[in-house]
C-alpha cells in the first residue's frame, strides 16, 4: 500500500500526541517508533482489510520453552490486549494487533498503541522468567489480569 493522505494524516496526528513533529510513514505507508532505546513498534498498512496491522517485538531471548505459553495465551488472548502472539523470520516472539483505517483516528491510535506497549511489557518480563516459574497455566494468569 502507498502512504495516503488518511494514513498520513493519522500519522501525523499521532505524532502530534506523541511530540514527535512531522510523523510519517514511507513510501509504502510503513512507520517505526522506538520507545526507551529498545522496544520498537512497526506499523504496517494492510489495504485488502482497510487495517494497520502494529508489531512490537518482545523479550529479545525468548527460549522455545515459552512458545506454548504464547501459544495457551493466543488461544484466549491473555494478556495481549486484543492481539495475537506470532513469531518475526528470526523466531523471535511477536505482539501484534490490527487496527482498522476506517474506524480510528489519532487519539484511538495512541490508546491501541499504548495498550500494546503495556501488555508487550509484561510479556518481555515473564517470558524472561526461568521456563519452570513462568510456565503457569494460563487459566491462574488471566484470573489476575
Amino acid at each position: 500500500m502507498k502512504a495516503t493522505p488518511d494514513l498520513d494524516r493519522l500519522y501525523a496526528g499521532l505524532g502530534q500526541l506523541l511530540g514527535i513533529g512531522g510523523l510519517r510513514g514511507n513510501a509504502a505507508g510503513s512507520c517505526r517508533l522506538v520507545f526507551d532505546e529498545a522496544t520498537m513498534v512497526e506499523f504496517q498498512p494492510i489495504p485488502a482489510r482497510h487495517q494497520l496491522m502494529l508489531s512490537c517485538r518482545l523479550a529479545l531471548e525468548t527460549p522455545p520453552a515459552h512458545w506454548a505459553l504464547l501459544l495457551q495465551a493466543n488461544a484466549w488472548q491473555a494478556g495481549s490486549a486484543g492481539g495475537w502472539f506470532a513469531l518475526d523470520p528470526q523466531s523471535k516472539p511477536l505482539l501484534q494487533m490490527a487496527v482498522s483505517l476506517l474506524q480510528t483516528d489519532a487519539r484511538a491510535l495512541l490508546s491501541r498503541l499504548e495498550s500494546l506497549l503495556d501488555a508487550a511489557d509484561m510479556w518481555s518480563r515473564r517470558l524472561q522468567a526461568p521456563a519452570a516459574t513462568s510456565m503457569q497455566k494460563v487459566g491462574d494468569f488471566m484470573m489476575r489480569i
